[in-house]
């Protein structure tokens, strides 16, 4: 989350879709990772490498680095992949966005053509065939709103 919110000055449904957002967002908020990270290491080598099986101290010891290092670069994969998830999701949303706001100002535009066309009389033998251009410029507009349309519902249904 960009900005801090107390959560308690929210209404109880803003809170709780505040607090859904922040779980998803957490593993790519590098400073909340940082503050917990050791203990994170620590219980999981615990529970992964309690003793030595066949090992001297030292070689023991050196195998705990080695893994230590790769827990570490895990980790950091992981963070990274969240990171970049989360700047996908909002991606995907403002996209979304502008999708919507574009199919409601292509039917906008098809409406005012509609209009037109209605408020034309019928194209002359020898003039400018302006009610036929216009009917056809509708059905585009038309047919480009509708496009827009299944690409946000695509966007959102997958």
């Amino acid at each position: 989350m960009d900005k801090l919110v107390n959560l308690a000055s929210l209404t109880k449904d803003e809170a709780l879709a505040l607090a859904r957002a922040g779980g998803r967002a957490i593993l790519g908020d590098v400073h909340a990772v940082t503050h917990v990270y050791h203990d994170l290491m620590s219980h999981w080598l615990a529970r992964s490498m309690p003793q030595a099986v066949g090992q001297s101290d030292d070689e023991f010891g050196d195998l705990v680095e080695a893994v230590e290092r790769e827990f570490n670069a895990g980790a950091a994969e992981a963070v990274s992949a969240a990171r970049e998830d989360e700047k996908r999701k909002q991606v995907i949303e403002r996209i979304d966005d502008l999708l919507t706001d574009q199919t409601a100002i292509a039917f906008k535009m098809q409406g005012l053509l509609q209009f037109m066309v209605e408020a034309l009389p019928d194209d002359s033998q020898g003039r400018l065939p302006v009610k036929c251009t216009l009917t056809h410029l509708r059905d585009d507009m038309m047919q480009l709103a509708e496009n827009l349309m299944d690409l946000v519902r695509e966007a959102e249904h997958g």
